[in-house]
């Protein structure tokens, strides 16, 4: 270990129960530049940095930060060495203004009984502008966009010159337009003489703003502290996932005498083109003329044109807050159309509620995962089959619910799709987010009839996004018409049937292989029509 360290670890284990969350890691990363640490969720990747922060007690090893021993789990001795953390969500409390919860967050010492408001104002404001942040301070930090929230905690948890700031998986709430100035204020912040760890998930992201890349894989460091000039994209990809291909999602054909899947004259083995003419338009999705009411911070749909058959793929591509969200809130029965009809499976779902449309088949994965996507203080179980409760009547005459066949039912699912976990009584919450998402997949994607998916591989590791898009490419060639809205267009050239483009709330784009992906762009930002 190095007298020039920032971060030392040495022989580090954390366990919760009897998962090893990791495992003997030792850890060495010089003062300055920008460290990367990646690695497939679960790996073990947010506990170690929580560890270094002081903010996770580890069982045995020991940690150093600018050579200064670090106690477990010991935060304030963490900070004192010159580190500080900015979690994957913001922490701030969204009822107070941006100043109040600066103050109460604050840890800088005080021997104030008494505060006043105009003085906490000036104080936050001047910090805050000082850190080239600028945001009116009486604003109630629930109004803020998830980018200026960033810069909030990040110019607050800034430790300064010779001090260490981790961040983790802060690219996972941002879109793909945002990263670029974020790494732009890393780089920054590395130029002030700060040493960064960051937790990051896709290559592309560790090759625009690391010098060096730590992985982990199953709670190891596989690869340690290495200059990413010095490893290439496939070597780098082997190290993350390793050769073992239970990183995919294997997903069961859906049973073709199921209700709310009728009999399909699609092969199991072959996608289904929308322009073939065995494609029954019992089998499809279908928007006519859709209007509805805008979803928070979202553009309002204005009459919406859109099909999607058996066996496709369908991306809708577009630049965030133009119709997406109102889009899938109106598919899913979240939002009533104001005109216009909603088809599916060969019926009109128009006025059936959430209940009736996931009873007939419709399947959603929602854009927020932890917020939208589970209940995070209900077991897992609940999670996964909980509104499923009729199915596990103990006797139809009586209203009694089998558990005992709810977890099981719930643990063959979770198995299936390899969410790791320790108990199926565990709260969702405790869960990684890879893991929630890879719940959430098991949840609705064995019985879809037809399939809604929302950012699905936002936040996910390379390993992680290689599974979801397996399954859904399975669910489709199983002949469920599917629609992906991502904001990742790399993705959705790469694996959509079709796409269609979505700026203020219309379709003003449709388009097919090969795609041309410079007009998508001009109609994405309005560069032409």
């Amino acid at each position: 270990m190095s007298d020039t360290s920032a971060v030392t670890c040495g022989d580090v284990t954390v366990r919760f129960g009897s998962v090893t969350a990791v495992s003997s890691v030792s850890l060495d990363l010089p003062v300055g530049g920008v460290h990367a640490l990646v690695g497939q969720n679960g790996a073990g990747k947010t506990t170690l940095a929580r560890v270094i922060a002081g903010l996770q007690p580890h069982d045995t090893g020991n940690v150093k930060v600018n050579g200064v021993t670090v106690a477990a789990g010991d935060y304030k001795a963490a900070r004192a060495a010159g580190c500080d953390m900015v979690h994957q969500h913001a922490s701030l409390i969204p009822s107070l203004t941006v100043a109040e919860a600066l103050e109460l967050s604050s840890s800088v010492p005080t021997r104030k009984v008494a505060y006043r408001r105009s003085d906490i104002t000036r104080r936050w404001s001047v910090f805050l502008s000082q850190r080239g942040v600028a945001v009116e301070v009486s604003q109630r930090v629930r109004e803020l966009s998830v980018e200026l929230l960033q810069s909030i905690e990040i110019a607050r948890s800034n430790p300064g010159r010779g001090g260490l700031l981790v961040l983790d998986e802060p690219t996972s709430v941002l879109a793909p337009d945002r990263v670029s100035a974020l790494f732009e204020r890393l780089r920054a912040i590395t130029a002030e003489g700060v040493t960064v760890l960051v937790v990051l998930h896709k290559l592309s992201e560790v090759r625009q703003v690391a010098d060096t890349v730590t992985v982990l894989r199953q709670g190891h460091i596989v690869l340690e502290a290495t200059s990413i000039d010095a490893i290439d994209d496939n070597d780098l990809s082997e190290f993350i996932i390793g050769s073992d291909a239970s990183t995919l999602l294997p997903v069961s054909p859906v049973s073709p005498d199921s209700p709310a899947n009728p009999d399909s004259p699609v092969s199991p083995d072959i996608p289904v083109s929308s322009t073939q003419a065995t494609v029954s338009t019992s089998q499809r999705m279908r928007l006519h003329e859709a209007s509805a009411q805008s979803a928070h911070g979202d553009a309002p749909l204005r009459n919406v044109d859109l099909n999607i058959s058996a066996g496709e793929i369908v991306g809708v591509a577009g630049v965030e807050g133009n119709g997406q969200r109102t889009l899938v809130e109106a598919m899913a029965g979240l939002r009533p159309l104001s005109s216009g009809s909603f088809e599916c499976l060969g019926s009109d779902l128009s006025d059936w509620s959430v209940a009736q449309r996931r009873a007939f088949g419709l399947r959603v994965i929602p854009f927020d995962r932890n917020a939208e996507g589970v209940q995070g203080d209900l077991p897992l179980w609940q999670n996964v089959v909980g509104w499923q409760a009729e199915k596990f009547r103990v006797l139809s005459a009586f209203p009694l619910i089998s558990t005992r066949r709810m977890k099981a039912a719930a643990s063959q699912r979770l198995q299936q799709f390899n969410v790791s976990y320790s108990d199926i009584d565990q709260p969702a919450r405790s869960l990684s987010g890879g893991n929630i998402q890879r719940l959430i997949l098991a949840r609705e994607l064995p019985d879809a009839g037809a399939l809604i998916a929302a950012q699905p591989t936002r936040g996910l590791d390379i390993g992680g996004i290689r599974a979801v898009w397996d399954s859904l490419t399975e669910r489709s060639t199983a002949g469920c018409p599917v629609m992906v809205v991502s904001s990742d267009l790399d993705e959705l050239l790469e694996h959509c049937s079709r796409l269609i483009v979505m700026r203020g709330g219309r379709v003003v784009g449709e388009h097919s292989h090969p795609f041309d992906r410079r007009a998508i762009g001009q109609q994405m930002t309005g560069a032409s029509t």
